[in-house]
């Protein structure tokens, strides 16, 4: 199951804790990072530097209760 928008695409930025600078986030960043993530409709959590799965987890229900994201299985045909 994944999640997909239903009227409105959202971008989620990732930023993590060098110290207590914030840093966006890139592919190539590499060990333990303390994250936090911003929505591009202005919500952003305020965790001060948490483990990625518990962000993640935020992320998720605010695209579910803000933004009316959905579940679609992924034996779902797209267009069927």
């Amino acid at each position: 199951m994944k999640l997909v928008a239903t009227d409105t695409k959202v971008t989620i930025k990732w930023f993590v804790y060098a110290g207590e600078e914030k840093i966006a986030h890139n592919a190539t960043m590499r060990g333990a990072w303390g994250y936090d993530a911003e929505c591009s409709c202005g919500w952003k959590t305020t965790t001060g530097g948490a483990i990625k799965s518990c962000v993640s987890e935020e992320v998720k229900w605010h695209k579910i209760l803000d933004h009316k994201y959905t579940w679609q299985s992924i034996y779902t045909k797209v267009g069927a």
